[in-house]
């Protein structure tokens, strides 16, 4: 079954709830605000959900289940402060919960917090080195993390052959993909999520969401290009933010006493604003012709004496020459700005209405400002609409 919303990818699984140390009456209570909580969660009714699992914590403060069950919810709303709080709180009443250790590296690796995120797998897999979901998890960190010192292709794929031999899941054969595809090898990388697309469609039910997420992978991929996640971006000042792609974890998972099918939820939402991610900067064919001041000219390829000198640092901007929900179609802008000389290339992204953007960009710039010089010289120059983006990490 699938979560037609958006959230961690999660599977839930039997956990037996610790009721003994109550009264026969108030384990009834604790049991029954559970149940609801889970039921709840299942619909999509998230705010119930929460209302329902904080209702048996008022029971039973040391209910780590419901805290880890809350902060699920929490994490599927993109509240991941709220959710990792409710994972530490599991945690600090059974330190040996794995599970908790495993949500709460997933909701670090959302976060940002790429160190945090491996030190929860990591602890997760110390406690049990044959947790499947941890291993799944610590594999998708080491193979997708936008932080080069963080991953390690072959490590990677190691946990995800570990899992995938464990319990035959589609979950683990996208993860497999993401390995291949960060060593290198996109055969069988694209030949893995094939395999994962097929079983996906053979759910009950799959959202469009999660269906495009997971084609979009293989694109990547059958393109020669690895697959990243990010973290939520802002930029200052009156340019439109960008949310970049956050795409399924595979760890959060609910602690239940009743046995329930695996389910998958499509992307992380962006926390509510009034922020959205930007119109695309031009038409699915070909530039708008805009009107602007020469500045001076972005980075290009083929002529460094007029190029900028660009920041190697992780914080930083790039000139956004183009917002396609086509991977075709970006693909042609990239080709046509290469084809002037631009060193462009194509990043992909998931809005907090869960579509999939794939945003064309050129050139690494330190500073807003610096950016947005070269962003009206290329505008000028090539009428080509644009807006900055943040590369909050490479």
């Amino acid at each position: 079954m699938l979560l037609k919303s958006f959230g961690y990818r999660l599977a839930l699984i039997l956990t037996v709830i610790g009721l003994a140390a109550a009264p026969a009456p108030v384990q009834g209570k604790i049991q029954s605000w559970s149940e609801a909580g889970l039921e709840e969660l299942e619909k999509g009714l998230y705010d119930q959900a929460i209302n329902s699992f904080t209702r048996a914590l008022e029971i039973n403060p040391a209910n780590w289940q419901a805290y880890n069950n809350r902060g699920l919810v929490y994490g599927i709303k993109g509240e991941l402060d709220l959710a990792i709080q409710d994972y530490g709180r599991a945690i600090e009443i059974n330190p040996d919960f794995v599970d908790g250790y495993t949500n709460r590296g997933a909701a670090w690796f959302y976060k940002g917090n790429w160190a945090k995120a491996l030190a929860d797998c990591s602890k997760a897999m110390s406690l049990d080195s044959n947790a499947i979901w941890a291993q799944n998890q610590l594999a998708w960190i080491l193979a997708t993390c936008p932080k080069e010192d963080y991953r390690n292709g072959k490590k990677a794929l190691e946990l995800a052959k570990r899992a995938i031999s464990a319990e035959d899941n589609l979950l683990f054969y996208d993860t497999l993909a993401a390995a291949y595809a960060e060593l290198g090898d996109f055969r069988r990388a694209v030949a893995s999520q094939e395999e994962a697309i097929k079983r996906l469609k053979l759910q009950d039910s799959v959202s469009q969401d999660t269906l495009n997420a997971y084609n979009d992978r293989l694109n990547r991929y059958r393109a020669g290009l690895p697959w990243r996640i990010g973290t939520i971006q802002k930029v200052e000042g009156p340019l439109q933010p960008v949310a970049v792609s956050m795409n399924t974890s595979r760890s959060p998972r609910v602690t239940s006493d009743r046995a329930v099918d695996p389910i998958q939820a499509s992307p992380l939402p962006v926390p509510a604003t009034n922020q959205a991610v930007p119109a695309p900067a031009q038409s699915e064919t070909r530039p708008q012709q805009v009107a602007a001041k020469p500045q001076p000219q972005p980075a290009r390829v083929k002529s460094a004496k007029k190029t900028p000198a660009a920041s190697t640092a992780p914080r930083g901007y790039s000139i956004q020459a183009g917002a396609f929900l086509s991977f075709a179609n970006a693909g042609k802008q990239e080709a046509f700005l290469k084809s002037k000389g631009y060193a462009a290339r194509t990043h992909v992204i998931n809005s907090a209405s869960g579509r999939v953007w794939h945003l064309v960009l050129i050139g690494d710039y330190p500073t807003q400002t610096a950016a947005k010089s070269a962003a009206g010289d290329l505008t000028a120059r090539e009428n080509i609409a644009t807006a900055i983006f943040p590369m909050d990490l490479k």
